[in-house]
């Protein structure tokens, strides 16, 4: 009984170790888009007073610049990498009324900051009363070819616990926009409807 006992323990101890080092595997870093924070460098007449109109440059993450954009009361992100733009265009992702959060979340293999898979990047969505809106982290896929958003975690419990595990795969997910899947070299990945979470 004794032995059983032991067996258990070692089992459940290894068991434990295993979900530890996955979970060691990424890291994260954190860059701010508080508009406060960033250097408008456009705007928008045609939006009149609207002084959220136009576009931010913000906090870099190493060589990837990172803008804000902004009309119609919504918001999005643009990353630029070596000259190429790539707009993440989460206003397509929801037509809501729209507004970032003040925080990126970079994720990494653990040691190799400089080579970031994924981000994280919260949303606030207008319901049909604009003033009570839903709070999605959105997860975008950053490779050596695409960058682009592949899922979304709606409000729950460990939300973004979840949000990073979804991060940490998004390198094998498809793009939720389809027109961004156009140069994956696997013409067979199908379109993920639920955003990569089933």
């Amino acid at each position: 009984m004794l032995k059983n006992n032991k067996v258990k323990v070692a089992v459940s101890l290894l068991l434990l170790s295993t979900v530890l080092f996955a979970q060691d595997k990424f890291e994260s870093k954190y860059t701010s888009i508080a508009l406060k924070k960033c250097k408008q460098f456009s705007s928008d007449e045609m939006e009149g007073d609207d002084e959220m109109a136009g576009a931010w440059h913000c906090e870099s993450y190493d060589n990837i610049a990172v803008d804000v954009e902004a009309g119609d009361i919504r918001e999005s992100i643009t990353l630029t990498r070596k000259g190429t733009t790539y707009p993440l265009e989460f206003w397509h992702v929801f037509s809501g009324f729209s507004s970032l959060g003040k925080l990126i979340e970079w994720r990494y293999k653990k040691g190799e900051p400089k080579k970031p898979q994924a981000l994280i990047a919260r949303y606030n969505v207008a319901g049909e009363d604009p003033e009570k809106s839903t709070s999605y982290l959105l997860v975008s896929k950053i490779t050596d070819k695409q960058i682009c958003v592949v899922g979304n975690i709606p409000p729950k419990k460990n939300q973004n616990k979840l949000a990073r595990k979804m991060a940490d795969k998004a390198t094998t997910m498809p793009c939720v926009l389809k027109e961004q899947n156009i140069n994956l070299k696997d013409k067979n990945v199908k379109q993920n409807i639920l955003f990569g979470y089933e």
